[in-house]
């Protein structure tokens, strides 16, 4: 099977750099909640873009499986008829991923396995909604629930011994950072 996805692991690029990202947004977090209650409002901030990112990442690292899984298939693709069920979910994480990424490799496969089997193969099979739902909640524009916010937020400050606990009325939406409190504890 000769698909045409290079030597080099087509994510793990990025998966790099966004690892860094995400470990520099952390220590911002961290900054922000050290200087106390007033920046409350912009730790929670970073935190759902922290919270994106790590989503972002775990959507590379299936991606990248996804890849590796269709890659080490070649044979079995080569003498199919049609797409092993199998590799449905690989084959819809490639799919929902075609141009929601930046990444060539996906097009590249997913035009190759649609000359390889018949026409309407993945609208026949409904491969899109075999998507595994931490792809598409990785690839939402949707923000992050305040509660998760506040989960992250208290793990963070757990992590580096800051001595705080947040409830949900300290990340509400319109509240001055005067009124926000951080309780120490």
């Amino acid at each position: 099977c000769a698909l045409a996805v290079s030597d080099e692991r087509p994510v793990s690029t990025q998966s790099t750099g966004r690892r860094n990202k995400a470990s520099s947004i952390e220590k911002q977090i961290v900054g922000l909640l050290r200087k106390g209650k007033g920046s409350l409002e912009s730790a929670r901030i970073k935190t759902e873009q922290l919270i994106l990112e790590n989503g972002m990442m775990e959507a590379f690292e299936w991606l990248q499986n996804s890849f590796d899984r269709i890659t080490e298939s070649c044979q079995m693709i080569a003498t199919s008829e049609d797409c092993p069920k199998d590799l449905f979910e690989y084959v819809a994480t490639l799919s929902y991923c075609w141009g929601r990424l930046d990444i060539r490799e996906i097009e590249t496969v997913i035009h190759q396995l649609d000359r390889k089997f018949r026409r309407k193969w993945k609208e026949e099979n409904h491969i899109l909604q075999r998507t595994p739902p931490k792809i598409i909640a990785a690839l939402s524009a949707l923000p992050p629930s305040r509660y998760l916010s506040a989960q992250k937020m208290q793990e963070i400050a757990d992590k580096y011994n800051l001595h705080l606990s947040f409830t949900m009325g300290d990340l509400s939406v319109g509240r001055s950072s005067e009124t926000a409190k951080a309780h120490r504890g």
